[in-house]
């Protein structure tokens, strides 16, 4: 049985007006992936054959043929992530713009020679952005990116571990406020046993909203902070409470700090999973449904933390 909030999505995209945008950006950005596929062909091939043409190689025991053909493979696959980024950067502002979107970059405008070389040869974890939007809504300025996080194999002759994907919301908050406020989904388990050290030390107080749902499904801790209850309000529960109805998505984090409300939410696969330079951008309907979501992520806590919910985000 689809959910509320399954069905707010569906709502928001088949309405006529709304999916007549989306198909008509999907077209557009169709016209700009034959562009990049050819241009991608074209370096994959000279990348491959200029790799072949090295004698070096010829003396080596890997020859030729495999030094081309694996040359050839690292290429495509780095046009295929290049242009997964740039898709996403194509697409939201026809959605995103309707919500006080004003900037959206790709991991390409904000990944610089000397972090890409850190991030490659660095021993430590990797944390990187894949994409990064920015803008205001109901006067509310707020930022909104997918983070990538690989971790190193404690083995090191082995690859790093599958990456983990997360989405991060940074929201400026409407009312003043000091200290801090976290809030944890009771289902992570780490978070639990974190939650019990620091309450025998006495580093947070446990607070409790009264509201019986959010309770079970949230700890709340509070620490220096006086304003709680306005910052807790009903309507801001309803809006993550509402999150966890989305998918798989119940397990997340978020904390009310110098004027900010920060949120992690992690995320199965990355957003734009199956985009392909080999696949065409209008059957990608149901991952623009997806991107959607996410981009509005950060206009559901502004009406919970403002109060002004008119309804379902169309």
């Amino acid at each position: 049985m689809p959910s509320e909030t399954d069905n707010e999505i569906n709502a928001s995209l088949s309405s006529p007006f709304g999916r007549e945008r989306v198909e008509a950006a999907l077209k557009k950005a169709e016209q700009r992936r034959k562009i990049i596929l050819s241009a991608s062909i074209v370096v994959t091939f000279s990348i491959a054959f200029a790799v072949f043409q090295i004698s070096f190689f010829d003396i080596a025991i890997i020859g030729s043929y495999a030094a081309a053909l694996m040359a050839a493979s690292l290429c495509w696959t780095l046009c295929n992530r290049m242009w997964r980024s740039v898709a996403i950067c194509s697409i939201a502002p026809e959605i995103g713009a309707r919500y006080g979107q004003i900037n959206i970059q790709n991991a390409w405008e904000l990944l610089t020679l000397e972090d890409w070389l850190k991030a490659t040869f660095t021993a430590k974890d990797i944390r990187s952005t894949t994409w990064k939007s920015d803008g205001k809504y109901q006067e509310i300025s707020y930022r909104l990116s997918e983070v990538s996080i690989t971790t190193k194999n404690i083995n090191h002759e082995r690859a790093p571990n599958p990456p983990s994907y997360m989405l991060v919301a940074e929201i400026s908050v409407p009312v003043s406020f000091t200290g801090c406020i976290e809030i944890r989904s009771r289902s992570r388990v780490l978070g639990q046993i974190t939650s019990i050290i620091q309450h025998i030390l006495g580093d947070e107080t446990r607070y409790y909203t009264g509201d019986q749902h959010f309770d079970e499904m949230f700890e709340t801790y509070v620490k220096n902070n006086k304003n709680y209850q306005e910052l807790l309000s009903p309507a801001f529960r309803v809006s993550l409470l509402n999150m966890t109805r989305h998918g798989l998505r119940t397990e997340f984090s978020g904390r009310f700090e110098s004027g900010w409300f920060y949120l992690e939410v992690p995320i199965q696969t990355k957003t734009f999973k199956n985009a392909s330079l080999l696949k065409p951008m209008p059957a990608l309907m149901n991952e623009t449904q997806a991107l959607w979501w996410d981009l509005t992520v950060p206009q559901r806590l502004i009406d919970g933390l403002t109060g002004k919910y008119d309804g379902p985000l169309h």
